[in-house]
């Protein structure tokens, strides 16, 4: 049986893309799957470092694979490691790159992490051209936009613009937002190699909306 590839990307940096990544890992982790955390960054490799952390600091925690792989090939490779794993998910980088479009070639699921500003709203355009040309390849590849770092006290109107720009400007991504808060725990477990669950001190609130994406992407599952 093929394991789920959860591709996580945007060409715009500072959206979130690896703190969602190794959450969305550490949670199917916990929840006993076999889970592999790939890093296509060939510049930052924050997944590899996050990981690094984790193994340094907290030995306890439950293990978590990481492997860097990059290249116009990355298909070829993330098709043989769902082959061996139940789940693998994808940190790509920040810009249009050669394995975030390879990687869609051959996911179940592409996340698009945006914040709630003009900048990265500009960026969906780019996410759209990607997804649909993906499609043609992939039929079954779903798309999922989360709305990330949200200041609390703009929620609603956060999600308003957002839903407005998509409709005028990226009608064939799907609106059914999976809205994030910018909270300082995620920073904090970030820093720590943790999973927002995994914190000794949780924020409730950050863990239930990570525990909410993370039903969204495995809904069915």
């Amino acid at each position: 049986m093929t394991g789920k590839i959860i591709l996580v990307g945007n060409e715009k940096g500072g959206t979130g893309k690896t703190t969602i990544s190794v959450n969305l890992a550490g949670m199917a982790a916990l929840q006993g799957l076999d889970v592999l955390l790939v890093d296509a960054d060939p510049g930052q490799q924050s997944a590899a470092k996050w990981t690094a952390r984790r193994q340094e600091f907290h030995p306890e925690a439950k293990p978590l694979n990481c492997v860097s792989a990059t290249g116009r090939r990355l298909d070829t490779v993330l098709e043989d490691l769902a082959r061996r794993y139940q789940v693998v998910v994808v940190d790509t980088g920040a810009e249009d790159s050669a394995e975030l479009r390879a990687a869609a070639t051959v996911a179940s699921l592409m996340l698009v992490p945006v914040q709630p500003e003009q900048f990265d709203f500009w960026t969906l355009p780019t996410a759209e051209a990607i997804y649909q040309r993906a499609q043609r390849l992939n039929p079954d590849l779903g798309c999922k936009v989360v709305l990330n770092r949200i200041p609390h006290q703009t929620l609603d109107q956060a999600l308003a613009d957002a839903t407005a720009f998509m409709a005028e400007h990226v009608p064939a991504l799907p609106r059914d937002f999976v809205p994030v808060v910018g909270r300082t725990a995620y920073g904090k477990a970030n820093a720590e190699g943790l999973a927002i669950h995994e914190m000794p001190k949780r924020d409730p609130k950050a863990a239930s909306e990570m525990q909410r994406l993370y039903r969204e992407v495995f809904d069915g599952d």
